[in-house]
């Protein structure tokens, strides 16, 4: 049970590093901004409030995933564990994805 707390609050603190990376990185940031580059349409453009709703979904399905595991927890630790893992590694992509999007902006 304590890997699974521990790994559910390291996601948690992942999402609001990248909170806290993209108010910083993207405040000076005026318009539009290079979300993706694409084959067929050369540049998908956003705007902050996508970069931010990414964060907020994934802090959905962070928390999906934390009820999922409590519910899971008793019955099938494995599938809890993993749903914890996937969480970690769901918020170092988002992470990841906040750092590429600063990056080409």
């Amino acid at each position: 049970m304590r890997v699974i707390t521990t790994s559910f609050l390291t996601s948690f603190i992942i999402l609001l590093v990248a909170f806290a990376v993209g108010g910083f990185g993207l405040a000076d940031v005026d318009g539009s901004l290079i979300l993706h580059f694409d084959q067929y349409r050369n540049i998908v453009l956003g705007s902050q409030l996508d970069v931010f709703m990414m964060i907020i979904f994934g802090v959905g399905l962070v928390a999906i995933n934390m009820a999922l595991a409590k519910v899971f927890a008793p019955r099938e630790h494995f599938i809890a564990v993993l749903l914890s893992m996937s969480s970690v590694f769901l918020s170092l992509l988002i992470l990841i994805s906040v750092f590429a999007i600063i990056a080409n902006n």
